[in-house]
């Protein structure tokens, strides 16, 4: 970065100069910008005091969004200074402008942890080197503004909850108070200090006063989806007990009624093999020396004499044997 542009075009005798040279020489028309600014210092005061309030006291909640500005603004500028590089034409190089930053400003916004070790980095350096180069102390302040910033954006990406709060309390409530120094003209050499000093404590009690209160909301939030989701998986267990109850009760019953089907269907088959089969005749003790000659069946004792011719006829005879008589 400080390849391109010499040292001694960036240097100046305060915090401000150093920060003005350092806008003419890597923004691109930083002329007209800072002719801008001059002409229009009271809203660019303003606007700086909103800017850092916010940051203060709503640096954490809002990390999304200056983490995707603060990307929208580094790949703009890397876009841009690649169209420029490549001698594109005025709308190539507004659309490649636009599309990388667009790139970056999504990127910031769905991965706010890159914003957690960029932003310290950059704020740190720059203001860092601005104070050392202010100092005659150039070379210094870029080995110190890299070292700190690395340091603090690795501790804020480590610790990102704690650290974001405290690094935007800070830097907002210094960048607050620098303004209503400028913009009021207080006297006193650390009425700077003083000042961001309280809006840094302000600032970090209510960041850390809201994400405590949000934490409590959130574990209730937890709490209560838990409780839903074991009440939900009891009704299921309930639901699924009372159906194999029911099937198992269901299963009992035609257990039972197969049980008695064939109960009643062995009684019939019984039943009826019982009175398909023919009584047997009661058995006749037979005395010694008895024949069966001597046992006459009823049917074939002689029921009378043929009128015809006086033969002897059986009880079932229909005609007599000896002359054809009908009886």
């Amino acid at each position: 970065m400080f390849g391109v542009v010499s040292l001694e075009e960036i240097s100046g005798s305060s915090f401000f100069e150093v920060l003005q040279n350092l806008i003419l020489n890597y923004i691109p028309d930083g002329a007209n910008l800072l002719e801008t600014l001059e002409q229009s210092m009271g809203l660019f005061l303003l606007v700086g005091l909103v800017f850092g309030i916010f940051q203060c006291f709503l640096g954490y909640a809002a990390r999304r969004v200056w983490t995707a500005l603060l990307l929208l603004a580094l790949c703009g500028y890397g876009g841009a200074l690649a169209a420029e590089h490549f001698l594109l034409p005025m709308e190539g190089f507004v659309a490649v402008t636009a599309i990388v930053a667009s790139i970056g400003g999504l990127a910031g916004y769905f991965f706010p942890g890159i914003g957690g070790f960029l932003r310290p980095l950059f704020a740190i350096f720059i203001s860092a080197f601005a104070i050392f180069t202010a100092n005659g102390l150039r070379s210094l302040g870029i080995i110190v503004g890299l070292s700190a910033g690395l340091i603090v954006g690795i501790a804020v990406a480590v610790f990102p909850r704690m650290g974001l709060m405290l690094y935007t309390a800070l830097f907002g409530g210094l960048l607050a108070g620098i303004c209503v120094v400028e913009a009021f003209s207080v006297p006193g050499e650390y009425a700077t200090f003083v000042i961001g000093g309280m809006f840094a404590v302000a600032g970090f009690s209510t960041q850390l006063f809201a994400s405590g209160k949000l934490s409590g909301e959130a574990e209730k939030a937890d709490s209560a989806k838990e409780a839903a989701k074991r009440l939900k998986v009891a009704t299921q267990m309930d639901t699924a007990a009372q159906f194999a109850a029911a099937d198992e009760e269901k299963n009992g019953k035609d257990l039972n009624i197969s049980d008695s089907g064939e109960g009643a269907a062995q009684g019939e088959e019984k039943e009826m093999e019982d009175f398909s089969k023919p009584k047997e005749e009661e058995e006749t003790p037979e005395k010694e020396g008895e024949t069966m000659e001597q046992v006459q069946p009823i049917f074939d004792a002689p029921a009378g004499n043929c009128p015809s011719c006086g033969a002897l006829y059986s009880a079932r005879a229909k005609y007599c044997m000896q002359c054809g008589q009908k009886l």
